[in-house]
């Protein structure tokens, strides 16, 4: 078994392969502050677990997180997975993250203070409770038969998934597809199953577009739960599912229906028919 010492310099040895294969290497490469703060950690600790033998490549980066595609292992049950780094700097870049966090967490007062103020431990306890439950929501929407990557690990700063794609590279986002004609009714009407079940799981998505939404084997695969909200303790959980439905009818040039279909399942949601 290696140590961790031996695993973490194997994971440096995986991103400084990468670094080299895209032309892109820097001699401070493996001296900056994020790397051994944020990508470091989580991707050994997956390694040690013997859930990913090897760093094949990023896959995106935003403002909040890294995606990178990793070859997985027996264990793993998946031989491509997909590891989101998230930045520790996530709630700088979130627009009107107070919105997303009413209802959520903290029963402790000591905590609420701090993350009121925004102080280093208040942001701490944000940063790691946000991922934890992203990781939580996937994984319950996962089990219950919802259009999402399956989750398989969380560790830190990172969770560990099924990769949408195959070695030649990731799903394309929905926003890049055109889907064709014949297709386009049956893709709609999945994307509506999948958000009622959602809402019948109690769980808004709060930020779905044609960017979280992949394209793989003629089917659209939800990402990125991190904004995702339960109608039950937040007051603009409403707002958030209408505002998803309405994007996603514009997407499918059916908004005013989408909308109507919003305003029935709301009801339906609120009168416990869904």
């Amino acid at each position: 078994m290696k140590t961790s010492h031996e695993s973490d310099a194997s994971v440096r040895l995986w991103l400084e392969r990468k670094a080299i294969r895209t032309g892109e290497f820097d001699p401070d490469f493996l001296r900056e502050s994020h790397l051994r703060e944020w990508i470091l950690p989580s991707l050994t600790a997956f390694k040690q677990q013997g859930l990913i033998e090897d760093v094949i490549m990023e896959v995106s980066s935003g403002k909040e997180a890294t995606v990178y595609s990793c070859l997985g292992t027996k264990k793993s049950g998946f031989p491509l997975l997909a590891a989101k780094v998230y930045r520790p700097r996530i709630f700088r870049s979130l627009s009107n993250d107070a919105l997303y966090r009413e209802g959520r967490w903290v029963s402790q007062k000591s905590v609420q203070r701090a993350i009121n103020r925004r102080s280093t431990m208040g942001h701490q306890f944000m940063f790691e409770r946000w991922i934890e439950d992203e990781f939580s929501v996937q994984r319950l929407l996962w089990n219950n038969g919802v259009d999402v990557p399956k989750p398989i690990a969380i560790k830190g700063n990172t969770i560990l998934m099924e990769y949408i794609g195959d070695e030649n590279g990731p799903a394309p986002l929905l926003r890049k597809v055109k889907i064709p004609d014949k297709d386009m009714d049956r893709a709609f009407r999945r994307m509506l199953t999948n958000i009622r079940n959602m809402l019948g799981l109690n769980v808004v998505h709060g930020d779905l577009s044609a960017f979280n939404v992949l394209w793989w084997g003629g089917k659209a695969i939800i990402i990125d739960m991190a904004q995702a909200v339960d109608p039950r303790s937040n007051p603009n959980a409403e707002l958030f599912f209408k505002r998803d439905m309405a994007i996603l009818g514009r997407h499918f040039k059916r908004e005013e229906e989408a909308r109507e279909i919003a305003d029935s399942l709301w009801l339906g949601w609120e009168t416990g028919k869904i």
